[in-house]
């Protein structure tokens, strides 16, 4: 009998145990969405000190605790996270993806490149992970690389919006100006609310010399997203190149510059 006792006094307190690491972890998911970063850090902490989970459970906990340090503009503090979850769970296809954006936000497309190839040999459906490797190889020049990788994103989620304007983006990096204002074209179908292709297809609409149907995209864009400061610049650019055109000067290229390629 005593032994009974025993063994149930553990499973008691084995169940209680549990029972309060789902809460630290269902809070710090609450903490998290509610902008409280901090606190859900410190909570994924606490999960993650506590002795006897398993390794699966600890692996979201850093992956999730890695979301979290990134969404405070801690790269480094991300990383080290990730790879974490990763040392405890090996296949975890979401921790490679995450520290991917990591590395693809601080600048290291090759990094971020070999986590999403290694996300999408685990998990070969996971269309962000298609989506973000083309925005790495859309970085370093690989234009058709990118553009595969758009294709298969958007095989596996037709409906994604992003997709089609970062599409877009290439087939405008490759001088294929009609081929990219069909992406941004259908971007806006599925959001007439998404902002930026509005400027992206205007820039489109410039590169080919149609100056009023630009100049119509990016008040779109400025009314849509007011703070941004590529519409300003774009416009003013826009309005003295039409000056320029019903003056019979030559319009000047702009080269890109300052007022901003694609965004």
């Amino acid at each position: 009998m005593r032994f009974v006792r025993i063994a149930l006094f553990l499973l008691v307190a084995g169940l209680l145990a549990t029972t309060a690491a789902a809460s630290t972890f269902g809070d710090a998911i609450e903490a998290a969405k509610r902008g409280n970063l901090d606190r859900a850090i410190e909570l994924y902490t606490q999960f993650i000190e506590q002795s006897g989970r398993p390794d699966r459970d600890i692996a979201v906990a850093y992956n999730n605790r890695g979301v979290t340090y990134k969404r405070k503009g801690d790269l480094s503090r991300a990383i080290a996270d990730y790879s974490q979850a990763i040392r405890l769970r090996p296949n975890y296809a979401k921790a490679y993806y995450n520290r991917g954006n990591a590395y693809k936000d601080g600048r290291k497309p090759k990094m971020a490149i070999a986590d999403y190839n290694r996300a999408i040999q685990i998990d070969p459906r996971m269309a962000a992970a298609y989506n973000n490797r083309g925005l790495c190889y859309r970085s370093l020049g690989q234009l058709d690389l990118a553009i595969a990788d758009y294709n298969r994103a958007i095989e596996l989620q037709p409906r994604v919006p992003r997709t089609y304007n970062n599409r877009g983006n290439a087939w405008k990096a490759k001088g294929q100006y009609q081929r990219a204002i069909a992406d941004y074209n259908y971007a806006l179908k599925l959001n007439p609310r998404y902002a930026t292709p509005y400027y992206n297809r205007g820039v489109a609409y410039q590169k080919m010399g149609k100056l009023d149907l630009a100049i119509a995209d990016i008040k779109r864009f400025m009314e849509l997203n007011p703070r941004h400061p590529y519409g300003p610049r774009r416009l003013r650019l826009l309005q003295k190149l039409k000056a320029q055109q019903g003056g019979g000067k030559p319009a000047p290229s702009d080269g890109g510059g300052r007022s901003g390629g694609k965004i």
